[in-house]
């Protein structure tokens, strides 16, 4: 497994997993890493639009890794789907992804995922 880091320490989160491409990765590990769900979380900005077939005007949480043996590829979250919502609340950070995550506690979160023109809750709970 190999530690990620995405966007700027207030916004990252180190998660084992498979990149997606060297220009999105880091080997140096954040402040505040955790394992639970198996996937690597981008803030969501417009020059992410085009490649991942989504709006410039989009918010959320970009999928940029996806451990194969998590809990998130289990649930069926993809690389480049945008995580908008947690539990009904929207999520813009990583911080605040993490946080309505923690609240779920051992309960399956309900996760809002924008993919390309489709739009699909799907549930997600930490790996066991």
């Amino acid at each position: 497994m190999v530690p990620l880091t995405q966007g700027t320490p207030a916004d990252s989160w180190t998660h084992p997993a498979v990149p997606c491409s060297d220009e999105e990765t880091s080997s140096t590990a954040a402040p505040g890493s955790n394992q639970k769900f198996g996937l690597t979380l981008r803030v969501f900005t417009s020059d992410f639009a085009q490649r991942y077939g989504l709006g410039a005007d989009d918010q959320g949480l970009l999928v940029t890794a996806v451990d194969p043996n998590g809990s998130a590829a289990a649930a069926g979250i993809r690389q480049g789907d945008l995580i908008q919502e947690v539990n009904r609340q929207p999520v813009k950070t990583v911080a605040e992804f993490t946080a309505a995550m923690q609240r779920s506690g051992a309960k399956p979160a309900l996760v809002l995922v924008k993919r390309r023109n489709a739009v699909i809750y799907m549930t997600l709970k930490a790996n066991s």
